[in-house]
């Protein structure tokens, strides 16, 4: 027999209130983005809406809870943005649609910040037993979307993120399921071989 479970990819929106609030606490500007170590107030309104995204699925009976990436400012790009060795340049068009997002430059060795662990936690102590859906993106899309200016080689460079995931995922409390987002392997899939 199968079981379906239900669920959702992540990626909600901001409630309109906390993108007011939001707008007003830390602007629209590239040193306004999401950097790891924002202030109390900021972290407040990203907490009250993580808070509202997980009673909305509970609500609608979702067999996985997930947080929201509500701090995420694109859609994919968000564990590297966050990561020392990384820069955020400027904006790149996602594929061939309307999204955005600041280009990820890799300039040193890429090491787990931890970031998303901890939203994962805040999470887990607020979904009361329900089970948790950790979401990621793929190492392809993300290798695919990003700049090396560190490992030189395409194969190295795609190792190199493929093991920074793994060290964020390593850090994540329990989960039931992780869902990879990978829109890479359908808008530029790798080549045979």
């Amino acid at each position: 027999m199968t079981e379906y479970v239900s669920t959702t990819p992540g990626l909600y929106p901001l409630p309109d209130w906390a993108k007011d609030d939001l707008s007003d606490l830390k602007g629209h500007q590239k040193h306004d983005l999401i950097s790891g170590d924002e202030g109390e107030e900021i972290t407040g309104a990203y907490e009250e809406a993580r808070e509202e995204v997980i009673e909305v699925q509970q609500d609608a009976g979702l067999d996985r809870i997930v947080e929201g990436q509500l701090r995420w400012d694109d859609m994919l790009a968000h564990p590297l943005a966050v990561a020392d060795a990384v820069e955020t340049r400027g904006i790149v068009r996602y594929y061939d649609n309307n999204n955005f997002y600041r280009e990820p430059v890799v300039q040193d060795d890429l090491e787990p910040t931890g970031d998303i662990a901890t939203e994962l936690e805040a999470t887990a102590e607020l979904i009361d037993g329900d089970d948790l859906q950790a979401v990621l993106p793929g190492p392809y899309s993300l290798a695919d979307l990003a700049t090396d200016e560190q490992y030189g080689d395409d194969a190295a460079f795609l190792g190199a993120i493929a093991e920074f995931l793994e060290g964020e995922v390593d850090a994540f409390p329990a989960h039931e399921t992780l869902f990879l987002l990978e829109p890479s392997l359908v808008e530029n899939a790798p080549a045979d071989g």
